[in-house]
């Protein structure tokens, strides 16, 4: 139930955030559903974003396949309730994992992404950098010893040509000795790109570590934009300033958490993590919880908060360690994050609430078809019981007639 379902449930208009509107003048009852009304106010704002992201032209039809969907919206959310299904414990424990994970994502961006430093400097480098265009060639592997051999190999006198033969599985780079072409800032992994720019021209480097193994890189050649305006710079400077930034997001977020580790007191005895490993498959496969095994130790554990990829990397007692220790990190952070003052801001309400309904529209949609295939017809076939279940009344004079700034 993957993008296919969410391109039914758009259909419906489903991921609409709901939000008290005060009162302001648009605040004008559209519809009202079962007692609840919809104002033209929050009708407005997500039609306008639905016509934009679209690209669709405002008519009559579409504002009332709209509102039909709007309403259909409400109607899910209000069964969510109804049917009290947040006391399901797993259900629950989702909620709280999506709201736990958004406070995560709004602490890198504001209490780290947000304070990265980028100097002046290091933006005009990044634009020397974007006009000048690298030929390189390279040899690839994933094991850092068959690297090494090639860059021996390569000292002792064998060539590219040959050496990329055994290198490659890709056919042009088979044959063409590795040769990549011409690149520039920003096309390139960045470790790749680091030593490509940093060599002379015929220089050949050691294997460096990219994010896809190792290679040896050799510069052929290089083509530098002669004519370079401030200008072009300052047209570009606030773009270069954002890849920049974003490139140091990782670095920054190691530096913190690296800190953090020091600050917290976490502790965990080699019986504990003996038990653990001994019961980890069934815990990445959801079967049980650490709560199972140590309930009085890890009643508030939540694995969802740890990516595929760090659990797919545990393969003894150290790694269950150190994940255990992220675990607790990411507590550290969470129960910072809600002492800051962006946790009450509106708008981080707004986007919590987005994410927690669309969840709940899927819980919903799950909840009333079961094990039934979730197809267009089954949704029009719920929206219509739904609204027979309903009192609806829509004021189509004003949907009709409010006007689009």
């Amino acid at each position: 139930m993957g993008m296919e379902f969410m391109k039914l449930i758009s259909q419906f208009i489903l991921m609409i955030v709901i939000f008290s509107c005060g009162e302001d003048k648009l605040s004008q009852k559209l519809a009202i559903v079962n007692g609840e009304g919809i104002s033209l106010f929050e009708y407005k704002l997500r039609y306008e974003n639905y016509l934009n992201d679209l690209g669709l032209n405002d008519n009559y039809l579409i504002r009332k396949e709209f509102l039909d969907g709007f309403i259909f919206n409400k109607q899910l959310l209000n069964e969510f309730e109804k049917f009290k299904m947040v006391d399901n414990p797993k259900i629950y424990k989702v909620v709280e994992s999506i709201k736990n994970q958004m406070i995560l994502n709004e602490f890198y961006e504001n209490e780290i992404y947000e304070k990265i430093i980028i100097d002046e400097s290091e933006i005009r480098h990044a634009f020397k950098m974007s006009n000048t265009q690298i030929h390189a060639r390279h040899l690839y592997s994933k094991n850092l010893e068959i690297a090494n051999s090639y860059y021996q190999r390569l000292k002792n006198g064998e060539t590219f040509e040959i050496l990329a033969e055994e290198a490659f599985q890709d056919s042009i780079l088979k044959n063409n000795g590795g040769d990549i072409g011409y690149f520039t800032f920003n096309e390139m992994d960045i470790e790749f790109e680091k030593v490509a720019y940093s060599l002379e021209d015929g220089e050949i480097s050691m294997p460096v570590k990219t994010s896809h193994g190792y290679s040896i890189v050799q510069v052929l050649d290089r083509w530098i934009e002669p004519f370079i305006t401030e200008s072009e710079y300052q047209m570009k400077r606030e773009d270069l300033y954002h890849i920049l930034k974003r490139r140091k997001r990782k670095d920054a977020l190691l530096d913190y958490t690296k800190e953090l580790k020091t600050k917290i007191n976490f502790y965990a005895n080699d019986e504990d993590l003996q038990k653990i490993f001994k019961n980890w498959e069934l815990i990445k496969a959801k079967e049980i919880e650490l709560s199972d095994i140590l309930p009085q130790k890890f009643d508030n554990f939540d694995i969802s908060l740890i990516s595929k990829n760090q659990i797919n990397r545990v393969k003894n007692i150290e790694d269950i360690k150190e994940l255990l220790l992220g675990v607790a990190l990411r507590e550290k952070i969470i129960s910072h994050a809600k002492e800051t003052e962006w946790i009450n801001k509106e708008s981080f309400r707004q986007l919590v609430n987005r994410e927690l309904e669309n969840f709940k529209l899927k819980e919903v949609v799950k909840f009333h078809l079961g094990n039934s295939k979730i197809s267009k017809i089954a949704l029009d076939s719920l929206a219509e019981k739904l609204k027979s279940k309903s009192e609806i009344v829509i004021n189509n004079k004003l949907l009709k007639n409010f006007i689009l700034i």
